[in-house]
């Protein structure tokens, strides 16, 4: 038995006895990944860290999380270990156990979505925005549509493309493209018209897609006054990848406020180009608590992380 396992073991038995009454679940959780999955544990860097996440995975299970239960937070004090590397380590795990029948249905609760590799796309997309035609929009236009062409579900020219529509005063084909995007998107991500649970930033492959919602969330509540629309995709992002990378909370909490446009509340928090984040989140946990039955989950969330 490798040294690594039997490692994870002693301090997942030690966890146990002192916060878990002994139990010996995340003993049989370790001794799955083992028998199926042995390379988890081969592979991994840190014990510390894969012990916690099983930790957390039990906890999770079980209930016995949230206020007054034991948190990421604690659990990685524990372990020696960052709640960020433990939360991301959770959703690396999570697919080991879809076959597992003790933890099959939590598990499928979480169906993570993770897109595929755009490499082609996603290069000349790249090579675009570094050539001279960035500085036109005719040509820019022609060029992002020929990369719409190679790879129709890499969205970051969408984006571009309304961008570029709406410079040249075309906002009807600015909004069909940013639409047309979105549909193709859903279709992917939600074949079955359920959003999933999970569209985490930290996979790179993903980032097009979280860019394309928050883009087509904005369009909606700025260019055509679908703001109930706008809000639901905005609380999509935000459960799906609750770290928030993108800013959602920051839009949810705007739009709840009444800005008339996305556009209004980025300029209120602007200093020469860049957001005053100082600023940015001193008017979010001024406001934010007015809004608990939007976003009062997160805001309890993020307070168990700390």
């Amino acid at each position: 038995m490798s040294t690594k396992y039997s490692t994870i073991k002693t301090k997942l038995r030690k966890f146990s006895f002192e916060h878990l009454k002994a139990s010996e679940e995340p003993i049989r959780m370790l001794e799955y990944l083992q028998a199926e999955y042995p390379e988890v544990i081969g592979q991994a860097r840190n014990p510390d860290l894969l012990a916690a996440a099983l930790a957390y995975l039990y906890v999770k299970k079980e209930g016995l999380g949230g206020r007054g239960g034991i948190t990421v937070k604690k659990i990685g004090e524990y372990f020696g270990v960052g709640p960020a590397g433990i939360t991301q380590k959770v959703f690396d795990l999570e697919s080991c156990f879809d076959g597992d029948d003790g933890l099959e249905d939590e598990f499928e609760s979480l169906a993570e979505f993770v897109d595929s590799d755009r490499f082609e796309a996603n290069g000349a997309y790249w090579d675009f925005l570094e050539s001279e035609a960035t500085a036109d929009p005719k040509k820019a236009i022609a060029s992002l549509e020929k990369i719409v062409t190679m790879d129709p579900d890499f969205y970051d020219p969408y984006i571009s493309l309304y961008e570029y529509y709406l410079q040249v005063g075309d906002t009807k084909r600015a909004v069909e493209t940013l639409k047309t995007g979105y549909e193709r998107a859903m279709k992917r991500i939600a074949p079955h018209g359920v959003f999933p649970d999970r569209i985490m930033w930290y996979h790179l492959e993903n980032r097009h897609i979280v860019r394309l919602l928050f883009n087509v969330a904005t369009m909606m509540w700025t260019t055509m006054g679908e703001k109930l629309e706008a809000l639901k995709i905005l609380m999509q992002l935000l459960h799906a990848n609750p770290e928030d990378n993108i800013g959602a909370r920051y839009a949810i909490v705007a739009l709840l406020e009444g800005y008339a446009t996305y556009e209004d509340f980025e300029k209120k928090f602007e200093k020469e180009g860049f957001w005053d984040t100082v600023l940015l989140n001193t008017w979010f946990e001024a406001h934010a608590p007015k809004h608990k039955a939007f976003i009062g989950w997160w805001l309890e969330w993020i307070a168990e992380q700390m």
